[in-house]
Formats: C-alpha cells, structure tokens, sequence
C-alpha cells in the first residue's frame, strides 16, 4: 500500500487486496484485520483526528459502515496514532478503530470486528492492537 508498511505479526498474516487496503489474517480464523488507506477509493475524506470526526464519518466507512451508538473503551493514544473500540448496529457489534495520519496527510484507518453481531466471535482486541500498532509509514 503506498505510504505505509505491514509486516507479519505473531500468526497474522498481511495480504493486499483492492490497491486501497490490506487484510490481515491468521489460517483458521475466519475473522480478519483490515486496513484502509484514506482519501482514496473511499468515500471519506475528513480527518479523523478523535472520536468526534469518527462519530461523524462512521456511516460512510467500511470499517464501521453505521452509525456508532456508544465508545466502548476511551481513545487512547499511541505512538502511532489512536484508537477505540466502538459499538454499532445499536448494540450488536463492537469495532476496534485505529487511526493513524500519514506525513502525506492521508489517514490510515486499521478495525476489527471484535464482537459480531451474530455472537460469533472475532478478532481479539491484543491482537488488532498488535497488528494495527505495527504499521510502519514509508520512508
């Protein structure tokens, strides 16, 4: 993905797909990690400097692809950027969100499903956060 790079991380695999974002997966797992690069092929082109810009932005992204209804854990800050666990779907499923801002000013947006609205699982919250943490801007 340009700007940005993935790297392997434990049993997580990366795996380009559409030119606009990479999924991460792990063999037998069916839930995954996905990442998305902003602007783009995408229909979002604000900031998502905190939850408020997400709030706001959330309906139009694949990575939560409704309204938020409720911030499950308070963002948090990392060396890379920041991120949440959001619920959506009023109740049902629960989305991790990393966000990270490139020198290029395009947005890097890292989620996870890490609790399905069917109650089937998904990906464990250390394990996005590892992944999502792992990206690496390009020089």
């Amino acid at each position: 993905m340009p700007g940005i790079e993935l790297h392997r991380v434990g049993a997580w695999t990366p795996r380009w797909d559409d030119g606009a974002g990479c999924v991460w997966s792990k063999d037998g797992e069916f839930w995954s990690i996905h990442v998305r690069l902003y602007p783009g092929s995408l229909d979002v082109t604000t900031k998502l400097a905190n939850i408020d810009d997400l709030k706001k932005a959330a309906p139009m992204m694949t990575d939560v692809g409704t309204a938020i209804t409720k911030v499950i854990s308070a963002p948090k800050k990392t060396r890379r950027g920041w991120y949440t666990v959001v619920e959506s779907d009023g109740g049902a499923s629960q989305n991790f969100v990393y966000v990270v801002e490139l020198p290029s000013g395009k947005t890097v947006v890292c989620s996870a499903t890490v609790k399905s609205a069917d109650g089937m699982g998904g990906v464990p919250t250390e394990d996005a956060l590892a992944a999502c943490d792992s990206i690496a801007p390009t020089p």
